[in-house]
């Protein structure tokens, strides 16, 4: 068995549409917690959340 280098470099999609819910479902509601406590961090990782819930979404090619 040998270490495929490509294999492990190759940049891929690897998120399902239930994760994706997750991701943006969490995301908005530490946006909305982050609002109501103004802490920073909190909207941060909110924001991070919702962005990669969305992008996965619309990147998420269909087998």
């Amino acid at each position: 068995m040998s270490f495929d280098v490509k294999r492990m470099i190759q940049f891929e999609h690897n998120i399902g549409s239930k994760e994706k819910q997750y991701r943006l479902y969490g995301g908005i509601a530490l946006i909305a917690v982050s609002i109501f406590t103004a802490w920073i961090p909190l909207l941060i990782i909110g924001l991070i959340l919702t962005a990669t819930g969305f992008l996965a979404g619309a990147l998420l090619i269909p087998a």
